[in-house]
């Protein structure tokens, strides 16, 4: 979270506003205290957001990033929020809606085949790393 927050303000004082905003209050402290997966899916949406927030900086200063280590990174972290709830899938997919806006506004739709590939290398882990995986969403 604090790498989050560090990527989207520049102020010490609001990204430690944002640290005690999030991890010091009664539903967070109650969400560590309980043996749920709640902890673990709040990480991987926060990570997940972290990397939507680095990826969009990316395409909107110009930068390429259609490498196998762009590939693979973006897949493990797809696969950790696929694999966190299916729930996540919904936030997931609000997520790479935020990725292809900025594609298009830059206007760079060529790249849009590199987050379906990533996409689909998501599903394949998730998939790989349990096998009944898809059954659940049938």
């Amino acid at each position: 979270m604090y790498q989050l927050l560090k990527l989207l303000f520049d102020r010490d004082s609001v990204i430690l506003a944002g640290l005690l905003l999030c991890f010091l209050n009664t539903g967070s402290i109650s969400s560590t205290l309980v043996l749920r997966p709640y902890p673990l899916q709040e990480t991987a949406l926060i990570v997940a957001t972290y990397y939507c927030v680095l990826y969009c900086r990316k395409i909107l200063d110009g930068e390429t990033f259609n490498t196998w280590r762009d590939l693979a990174l973006l897949a493990f972290v797809g696969a950790f929020v696929l694999m966190s709830a299916y729930f996540s899938i919904i936030y997931g997919a609000l997520l790479g809606c935020l990725i292809i806006g900025a594609l298009f506004r830059r206007r760079r739709m060529n790249q849009v085949g590199f987050f379906i590939a990533v996409v689909v290398f998501s599903i394949g882990l998730a998939q790989t790393a349990y096998a009944n995986y898809l059954d659940g969403l049938i």
